[in-house]
């Protein structure tokens, strides 16, 4: 058995030991300093500090088994699909799949046209209660930088200040959370029956916020860790020592602190535990 997960950057481990990332990045600015060639290794000593320090990691240790990481910060929930679907090739019969589902609000608004890329990195909650309203820069691409529009809109001025306007009344007016439950619990839906054709053992978890706000007879909760009522947020927010340390998240005000390395030893033994539970 080979076991491999999916989700944002609380399943790839971001944010686990901020210190030593510091350090591999190149404190009191020596990054601006390096070649793109020693930057690139620096990435890689840092992405394998997270991932080694990440749940996947202990808990396969714990399975003893083979694991691949492929949790990826920024993640929509459909970049999670369609991530699965891309390393499925990979997949043999009995192999452990771990999906950590993220925020809602992160995917792609089907009815918007596609010229306009907008998401939300803040939870769902917070920026339906207007706590978190769009930046004059609009909302953040799964990458780096911000990417609002497409190269083909000669007008994005115009188009940015009509949507610095729309969207803040969107959430107001337009927002129905009616469609974020079936749009969820479709997703859901698919990457069971995916998993179950292809003969796989799962567990599915909500990294800090709820996927679905009410029970839904589609879905089949035993694979899925506290049937959706809890996440990894709710786990570890209550203890300071089992979150990454204050003030070195760009997103911070806006969004749950990941796991510390000790949180994520935390929800190692709780999927462990869970583990025993439905796949033995």
């Amino acid at each position: 058995m080979k076991l491999y997960s999916f989700g944002d950057s609380f399943t790839q481990g971001l944010g686990t030991d901020r210190k030593t990332e510091h350090t591999l990045m190149g404190k009191d600015g020596d990054w601006d300093n390096w070649s793109e060639e020693k930057k690139n290794i620096q990435r890689t000593k840092v992405s394998k500090l997270w991932i080694e320090n990440s749940f996947t990691h202990m808990f396969a240790n714990k399975l003893k088994c083979q694991y691949k990481n492929f949790g990826h910060n920024g993640s929509t929930n459909m970049d999670i699909v369609e991530m699965i679907m891309k390393h499925s090739h990979l997949f043999e019969k009995g192999d452990l799949i771990i999906i950590g589902w993220t925020s809602s609000l992160r995917d792609k608004i089907p009815f918007w046209p596609r010229q306009v890329k907008y998401k939300w990195i803040a939870p769902s909650q917070q920026v339906k209660n207007n706590f978190l309203l769009p930046n004059t820069r609009g909302a953040q691409s799964i990458g780096e930088h911000t990417e609002e529009f497409n190269e083909e809109l000669k007008n994005e001025k115009e188009i940015h200040e009509f949507f610095a306007k729309f969207t803040k009344g969107w959430l107001v007016e337009g927002y129905r959370e009616e469609y974020y439950d079936l749009y969820n619990e479709q997703i859901i839906y698919f990457v069971q029956k995916f998993l179950d054709y292809n003969k796989l053992k799962y567990i599915m978890f909500n990294a800090f916020e709820p996927m679905l706000q009410s029970k839904s007879s589609l879905i089949d909760y035993k694979y899925y860790w506290t049937e959706g009522k809890e996440s990894l947020w709710s786990l570890t927010k209550h203890n300071e020592d089992l979150l990454e340390l204050q003030g070195w998240n760009v997103y911070e005000k806006h969004t749950p602190r990941h796991p510390s390395k000790l949180g994520h030893e935390l929800f190692t033994q709780q999927l462990y535990k869970f583990y025993n539970k439905v796949h033995k």
